[in-house]
């Protein structure tokens, strides 16, 4: 991909070098929007779908100037009516000229065939922030969903706020097993700007995240964070599943942040922010098994408290009357926003014990953990249909190599820590991601 930038013209080319997001496996008309800095830009593309045909689609990108970047954004409606949005950011040298190259795997002959667009749009300087995308439609299923609307992603391990940053070839082992849904953790303070790149990194490989805003375990931000929050939500809403705000606050390790109340209303005030971006924004629910009381304390802070989505996190083989207590809860409360399980996962070393593994064989191979892991997304897909939004497995690969410890947090990967096979277990995820 080449952008050239001169005092009257941008044009961006798109060719055969495969050089564009993999989601264009997907055959059937392709609808977007075409912008650029307000201008609207006339554009033509063609994908060949697995027939042989040729089907137009359109793209809109955004003009930086006073930064000197380009910000593609491609946008497809799939035929199931999802709309997918991937953005991809190009800087600008002195001379106008940039490169992109990704490699996209061509299925059965898909993908771009020709793309050229020519338009005309004001180079003066801009406000340092792109205008941000136009909030989608109600999406419909997210690609990679089950029949049953329950979309299984995976836990990556991406950290820091540059794209240099990506523990244990994170992107290579989330594409080796087909997620198409990753959840990454950055700081609540973290800027667009800041993000901006290692979402598009995600974006340009047919992934969309779910963010995670944390802030550890020393205490609450103040709520005016929250701002920050919806200006992400707004800048990067194409390439987010959701946000997430905090991670397991309810829990014991974090009993600086055992405060219901000030949780509640920091939430609350970061929804509220993000409104309108299409984006939904996530509450930590999880009762840590610890009874009502994380519950009631949301509650009583914030009456007639509402979320996009509630976060559990359910680990134990008691998963399915753990998720039902919850969803039991909100329907009392008249809160009918789905559960999303933001982690789950079996640590296994085929076989070798552990010192934990939640209440599952500490001993579990990879066979019995394939076998478990259908199991448990079985029960998502049949029992909880349209109750459970998504469930993102945790996590990518292993921390340790095998036989080097005992300790259960290190061996939760759905691959090994080289991003090798974990035999059975490895495919059957593999094949769960898939639908199948």
């Amino acid at each position: 991909m080449r952008a050239h930038s001169s005092s009257r013209w941008a044009a961006l080319v798109v060719t055969t070098a495969g050089i564009v997001p993999a989601v264009l496996a997907s055959p059937g008309p392709l609808a977007a929007s075409a912008h650029a800095a307000s201008r609207p830009c006339p554009t033509q593309a063609y994908q060949r779908t697995s027939h042989g045909t040729l089907v137009p689609a359109t793209l809109r990108y955004e003009v930086n100037a006073a930064r000197r970047r380009v910000t593609v954004v491609f946008s497809f409606r799939a035929p199931d009516g999802h709309l997918a949005q991937r953005p991809v950011v190009l800087r600008l040298s002195r001379s106008g000229r940039v490169r992109l190259r990704l490699r996209v795997p061509r299925r059965r002959g898909r993908g771009i065939v020709a793309w050229t667009q020519r338009c005309r749009p004001p180079l003066a300087p801009v406000p340092n922030r792109a205008p941000p995308p136009p909030a989608p439609p109600a999406p419909g299923p997210p690609a990679g969903a089950s029949t049953s609307g329950v979309q299984l992603g995976v836990v990556g391990g991406t950290t820091g706020l540059d794209l240099g940053a990506l523990y244990n070839n994170d992107l290579a082992i989330l594409n080796k097993v087909g997620a198409s849904l990753v959840r990454i953790e950055k700081p609540i303070t973290a800027t667009p700007d800041e993000l901006r790149s290692v979402v598009a990194v995600h974006a340009g490989q047919g992934k969309r995240l779910v963010l995670l805003l944390g802030y550890g375990a020393g205490g609450y931000p103040d709520p005016s964070v929250c701002a920050n929050v919806g200006a992400v939500a707004r800048t990067l809403a194409g390439s987010l599943a959701a946000i997430e705000i905090g991670n397991e606050d309810s829990y014991s390790y974090k009993a600086n942040n055992a405060n219901p109340a000030a949780y509640a209303r920091l939430y609350d005030a970061c929804r509220r922010q993000a409104a309108g971006t299409g984006v939904p924004i996530l509450a930590q629910f999880d009762d840590a098994n610890r009874g009502p009381g994380w519950w009631d304390g949301l509650f009583a802070a914030v009456p007639g408290l509402r979320a996009d989505g509630w976060v559990v996190h359910a680990y134990q083989p008691d998963f399915a009357q753990k998720i039902q207590r919850h969803l039991d809860y909100l329907a009392g409360k008249g809160a009918s926003a789905p559960l999303w399980l933001t982690e789950f996962g079996f640590a296994t070393d085929d076989g070798r014990c552990l010192s934990d593994n939640y209440g599952w064989n500490k001993c579990m191979s990879y066979v019995e953990a394939a076998q478990r892991v259908r199991e448990y997304v079985g029960t998502l897909r049949t029992r909880f249909a349209g109750q459970v939004a998504a469930a993102t497995l945790y996590h990518a690969a292993d921390k340790d190599p095998a036989g080097a410890s005992s300790n259960r947090e290190e061996f939760f990967g759905i691959t090994k820590v080289d991003g090798s096979d974990k035999g059975p277990y490895t495919q059957a995820v593999r094949e769960l991601i898939a639908g199948r």
